[in-house]
């Protein structure tokens, strides 16, 4: 089953975030790390890497490392990139359970929302119905009111005899 690019982030994330000592990984140390889940090649780690550095989530530090080579054990002093973990990072995992958490999460707040709007959307209809009927029937107490109240004139004039005849 193919890995998903968040499923991927979080993996490289994960690794940098557990190595404690030192508390920072090579680039050659987070594909050792990595390879048994991820066995990507060198270039999409590096445009993983940088996604995870574009999005503060690690930081990048150089530095000079006194490295043996050879048979005769002779050391030369090599520029090394190490990879840390930011406190962005730190927190994505902790509290947003990594790039694949936070997506969840979104999806499900999305989901509420649409919820909750049709909802809302719902009970605006009832509420306009409701509306429309309380005004009708004010209408219509309004024409039975007017027609009693002409048949009480009407009444009043005809028991006076007041009426003018024909």
């Amino acid at each position: 089953m193919e890995l998903s690019a968040l499923e991927k982030l979080d993996i490289v994330l994960r690794f940098i975030n557990d190595k404690q000592q030192p508390p920072k990984s090579t680039l050659e140390e987070i594909k050792a790390g990595t390879k048994a889940v991820l066995n990507e090649s060198d270039t999409v780690l590096l445009q993983i890497i940088g996604k995870l550095k574009t999005d503060g989530n690690i930081k990048i530090e150089s530095g000079i490392e006194n490295v043996v080579t050879g048979s005769n054990f002779a050391s030369k002093l090599t520029n090394v990139t190490y990879y840390l973990i930011s406190f962005e990072g730190a927190y994505l995992l902790k509290y947003q359970n990594g790039y694949v958490g936070r997506e969840k999460h979104r999806h499900a707040e999305e989901i509420r929302v649409d919820r909750a709007i049709a909802y809302q959307r719902e009970q605006t209809d009832t509420l306009n119905r409701l509306t429309s009927k309380i005004a009708r029937g004010t209408i219509g107490a309004t024409v039975i009111g007017g027609l009693l109240l002409i048949w009480q004139i009407v009444q009043y004039f005809l028991e006076r005899g007041d009426c003018p005849k024909k």
